[in-house]
């Protein structure tokens, strides 16, 4: 098993658009070898799930999969992209205990790329310019998703970490944290 770099970008993104921004920003000669799978009717689909806004159809679960091949500073990169028309709310009770629910409940197109020294600069730039979403930079490693958005001058807005300790430090007692 290979680490990679997974990104989940708000709502359906084409890989034709994905494509077109790479071959903008990075490379004029990126390939795009994505495909559509279908699997039959939705009515297949006993489990809790739901058919996602962007569908172009009700009743047939379609998959799209493939790979965008591109040159990024000098190295050959294969960005994997996959679309699924139907939310299947993969993982939902451990994501909520993460804070992460609403990850699983929104539509998402999941694109990723294996782990290097440019692979979160690359996830991250696609996820902030097609509208935020989520990043795990390493997925082999303990750390999970985490928010990816942009601040109102366009940059990304960083992610701070910080331990209880250091909250308590700041605060001079004790905190608790409350939800909205």
């Amino acid at each position: 098993m290979s680490v990679s770099t997974i990104g989940k970008i708000k709502g359906y993104v084409s890989h034709l658009d994905i494509l077109n921004f790479i071959r903008q920003k990075w490379d004029p000669d990126a390939k795009s070898f994505v495909k559509r799978d279908e699997y039959g009717s939705t009515s297949i689909c006993t489990w809790d799930h739901r058919i996602n806004e962007h569908s172009d159809t009700q009743d047939t679960w379609y998959k799209l999969t493939g790979f965008i091949t591109f040159v990024y500073k000098g190295e050959h990169r294969s960005l994997t992209y996959f679309y699924d028309n139907v939310n299947h709310f993969d993982c939902r009770d451990y994501y909520r205990k993460l804070g992460l629910e609403n990850m699983v409940l929104h539509e998402t197109t999941t694109i990723s790329l294996g782990r290097d020294k440019n692979s979160v600069d690359i996830i991250k730039t696609l996820i902030a310019q097609f509208g935020g979403g989520w990043i795990d930079e390493n997925d082999c490693d303990d750390n999970d998703f985490y928010p990816v958005e942009l601040n109102a001058d366009g940059d990304i807005k960083p992610v701070i970490y910080v331990t209880m300790e250091e909250i308590y430090e700041k605060f001079g007692g004790v905190v608790i944290i409350k939800e909205n």
